[in-house]
């Protein structure tokens, strides 16, 4: 004879875990979404041969750059990011985030280049904006040879 009462505990059982299933099957393809990237190659890579480069880690080229050795790329997921950062051609894959020339406060207005970001009054210290320390600080010192400057524009 068979045990209705076991059956029933099995079920239950499988029917609660059925959500936290999907759940962590859902978080895992959504963390695999597909992700933009500047992907600087070696001199001398032409734009056809950046463009093989980027198809055969199963990649999409969005913009091949004519001026410099790089291209905005798609990148569907994990196994292409690292097949392109493997590839001997390539130097380097950095994500391609928006970047603003001004700091954005918590409350949502944007500061302006008009004076401090505390309006010009009081004991507050002044904020250094991100970019700046990313990339150093001028020094007394400092006169600009030897710095390139380059914007890359994809348009997103």
């Amino acid at each position: 004879m068979i045990d209705t009462h076991w059956i029933r505990k099995i079920a239950l059982r499988i029917i609660l875990m059925v959500p936290f299933l999907m759940y962590g099957s859902a978080h895992v393809l959504l963390a695999q979404r597909a992700q933009d990237y500047i992907v600087r190659f070696r001199q001398g890579a032409n734009a056809a041969a950046r463009a093989m480069v980027v198809r055969n880690a199963g990649a999409e080229v969005g913009f091949n750059f004519h001026r410099v050795n790089a291209a905005a790329v798609r990148v569907p997921n994990a196994k292409a990011l690292a097949a392109l950062q493997d590839d001997p051609f390539v130097l380097a894959v950095i994500p391609n985030r928006p970047v603003f020339a001004y700091q954005v406060k918590e409350n949502g207005k944007d500061e302006t280049a008009k004076g401090k970001p505390t309006g010009g009054g009081g004991n507050a210290a002044q904020v250094i904006p991100a970019g700046v320390v990313r990339v150093g600080v001028p020094t007394a010192t400092s006169n600009g040879s030897g710095i390139g400057v380059a914007v890359l524009d994809t348009g997103c």
